[in-house]
C-alpha cells in the first residue's frame, strides 16, 4: 500500500515538474525575437534638399533600407533590442547636371553614386500589449554609422575626368514605433516607422585625375557641399599633395517605413 502510494506520488512529481518544464519553455518561446524587415529611406531636412545655397544639401533621394534586428522582453512591456542597418539613397543627378551645365557647358557630364551607410544600434523597446496577439512597439536606439559619401564623377568630351568620394564614421540614433502581430506561437509581421539621424563630418577625400587639364572645370562649383569640398581652383596642378583638403559635414536624417517577418523563441 505504501509502495503504491510512493509510485503515485513520485508520478505525480514528474507531471508537475514536466508541467513547469512547458509552461517554463512556453514562456521562454515569446520573450525573443529575431526579425527582418525592408522598406523605404526618405531623405528629410538638409540630407534631401536640393538648394544649391545650402551648403549642407545632400541632393538625396528615396531610398531603401534593409534591417535585421534582435528584441528579448525583460517584461511584458519593457525589453532590450539590436539593430544591423543598411541603407542606401541615390542621388539627384539632374539638379547636379544642370548645376553644372550652367556654369561649364554642354559637354561636361557629371556622374555620381548613391549615399550608402551601414549602422548597429543598440536600445529600449516599449510595448504596449493590445490584445493577446496584437501591440503597439516603440523604441529607441543609439550607435555607431559607417557612412560613404556618392562617388562624383566630373568629365569632358576630350577626356579629363575628376573624381571624387569619401567615407567616415559617425555617431547615430534612431527613433520609432510600429505594430507587431504574432500570426503563431513563432511567427509574427510587424510594420515601424522610425526616425534616423547620423551626422557625419568626411575629413578625407579620394581624388583621382586623368585626361589632359580643362580650363573651366577647375573652377567650378556646384553648391553642394560633398562635391564642392575640394579647393577646384587648385586640381590642375594634378597632385594630391598640392590639394588643401577641407572637412565636410553632412546630416543624414532620414524617416524610414519598414515591413518584416519575425521569428520568435
Amino acid at each position: 500500500m505504501v509502495y503504491n502510494a510512493s509510485i503515485t506520488m513520485k508520478k505525480y512529481l514528474v507531471h508537475l515538474l514536466a508541467g513547469l518544464l512547458m509552461a517554463s519553455a512556453s514562456y521562454a518561446q515569446t520573450n525573443s525575437t529575431l526579425s527582418i524587415s525592408v522598406g523605404a529611406a526618405s531623405p528629410y531636412g538638409d540630407f534631401g534638399s536640393t538648394d544649391i545655397k545650402n551648403p549642407l544639401s545632400g541632393a538625396a533621394k528615396l531610398g531603401a533600407t534593409l534591417d535585421i534586428s534582435y528584441a528579448y522582453k525583460i517584461t511584458k512591456i519593457l525589453g532590450i533590442t539590436g539593430l544591423v542597418r543598411t541603407q542606401m539613397n541615390a542621388t539627384n543627378t539632374d539638379v547636379l547636371a544642370n548645376e553644372l551645365k550652367t556654369q561649364a557647358g554642354d559637354n561636361r557630364k557629371m556622374e555620381s553614386t548613391s549615399w550608402l551607410s551601414g549602422s548597429a544600434l543598440v536600445g529600449w523597446t516599449f510595448g504596449i500589449p493590445i490584445t493577446e496577439n496584437f501591440s503597439i512597439e516603440t523604441r529607441a536606439m543609439m550607435g555607431y554609422s559607417r557612412i560613404a559619401s556618392p562617388k562624383v564623377t566630373i568629365s569632358n568630351d576630350s577626356g579629363y575626368t575628376f573624381t571624387h568620394t569619401s567615407s567616415t564614421g559617425a555617431f547615430s540614433y534612431l527613433l520609432g514605433g510600429g505594430l507587431k502581430y504574432n500570426l503563431s506561437e513563432r511567427l509574427c509581421v510587424m510594420a515601424n516607422v522610425d526616425y534616423f539621424n547620423a551626422y557625419a563630418e568626411f575629413r578625407e577625400v579620394d581624388v583621382t585625375i586623368t585626361g589632359p587639364a580643362d580650363p573651366l572645370l577647375p573652377s567650378t562649383q556646384t553648391g553642394f557641399a560633398f562635391i564642392d569640398n575640394l579647393p577646384l581652383d587648385k586640381l590642375d596642378k594634378r597632385k594630391l599633395s598640392d590639394l588643401e583638403k577641407r572637412n565636410f559635414v553632412q546630416s543624414l536624417e532620414t524617416l524610414n517605413v519598414t515591413v518584416g517577418v519575425g521569428l520568435r523563441f
